[in-house]
């Protein structure tokens, strides 16, 4: 048993229809496309109904206060110290490589002053994105949510360049988020 399609939202395909490739890319955190990675876990049997219940409501309840911070609902899993967040992480980065888009490790890789022009911080923070390293005139950038079409099109079209993309953890964005702001203070 599960939700039936109509419980899912407006987000079903209205958001692909809204957002062209030529329209000017939002910041702001459109909490459809989380729902969206929500019901894909439920769907896949990686989280209950309940589960799935509480993901919304808190997806919900972190997007309507004023923290400034990323909503995801890796972040939601990840505050909530969910029983089995290492395995949907684990989940998530088996289905993002088919979709291009394999795990990795931002505390890895050094994040450097010239990187912070490239993303507006608001697009960053509100869509869960950061470009962390050039690779010749490609970027490489981390996201949390791998299946969000409208994203990698948005942050493609504000880079300019090809963009390779990577899943990561909501804690090492945040880290890296934060590198990369104290990198540009400095430089």
């Amino acid at each position: 048993s599960g939700f039936p399609a109509s419980a899912r939202g407006p987000s079903d395909g209205l958001k692909d229809s809204l957002h062209s490739p030529m329209a000017e890319p939002r910041s702001a955190f459109n909490i459809s496309d989380e729902i969206d990675l929500a019901w894909k876990l439920f769907e896949h049997r990686e989280i209950s109904q309940e589960e799935y219940a509480g993901l919304v409501r808190d997806l919900t309840e972190m997007s309507a206060s004023q923290n400034g911070g990323t909503v995801s609902v890796l972040h939601t899993l990840e505050a909530s110290h969910h029983k089995n967040h290492e395995r949907i992480l684990t989940f998530l980065a088996q289905e993002a490589e088919e979709t291009g888009t394999p795990y990795i490790a931002l505390s890895c890789f050094t994040m450097r002053a010239e990187l912070a022009h490239l993303l507006p911080e608001a697009f960053m923070v509100g869509r869960g994105a950061i470009v962390f390293e050039m690779l010749g005139r490609e970027y490489l950038v981390a996201v949390l949510n791998p299946f969000n079409q409208s994203l990698r099109a948005d942050v493609q079209q504000l880079c300019g360049r090809p963009c390779h993309f990577y899943l990561t953890k909501a804690s090492e964005f945040d880290n890296a988020l934060a590198r990369l702001k104290e990198a540009q203070a400095v430089g």
